[in-house]
């Protein structure tokens, strides 16, 4: 893994605009990696490992990185400052939920199976299906077929209303 220079003038351009303009990312918004606090790193590799299918690129005891065909990582997780802590107050800022896109419904299913075997409570919604990790942070999962025209809202999914 790398890291590149940051583009320091164009983050404090951005910055200078007025907060109040922004309403959110745009729909069509694909990251390519993020970057998750997590409570214990067994866990994490067992969730995400485990059940929701991702492979270990590396691991720390204070950090794992997984992901799909290869990639460098899709999902970075740590516990640099958050090793055992509680889940978040409803009210706390913070990631609501994020989106798993599968390439097809045969590549989802699988996942879903072994979420039900495991006891993870899923939401269903049309072709969306929406759960929590064991840190509460919310975790959506579709396929290509079912996000087309189709966008994901925190209101369509209750169980990603409250946290």
């Amino acid at each position: 893994m790398a890291s590149d220079p940051i583009d320091i003038e164009g983050l404090l351009e951005e910055g200078r605009h007025d907060a109040s303009e922004w309403t959110g990312l745009a729909p069509e918004t694909v990251l390519g990696h993020m970057h998750l606090r997590v409570g214990d790193i067994a866990q994490a590799r067992a969730f995400y490992g485990d059940i929701m299918g991702f492979e270990t690129v590396a691991q720390m005891p204070q950090a794992l990185f997984i992901s799909a065909g290869g990639y460098h990582h899709h999902i970075g997780m740590n516990t640099w400052q958050s090793r055992n802590a509680p889940r978040p107050d409803a009210d706390t800022a913070g990631l609501r939920f994020f989106t798993i896109q599968f390439a097809d419904q045969a590549a989802l299913e699988p996942v879903l199976a072994r979420l039900q075997t495991a006891g993870v409570a899923v939401e269903r919604q049309g072709e969306t299906f929406a759960l929590r990790d064991p840190w509460s942070n919310g975790v959506v999962l579709t396929s290509n077929a079912a996000l087309s025209g189709e966008q994901i809202r925190r209101s369509d999914l209750s169980m990603l209303s409250a946290k």
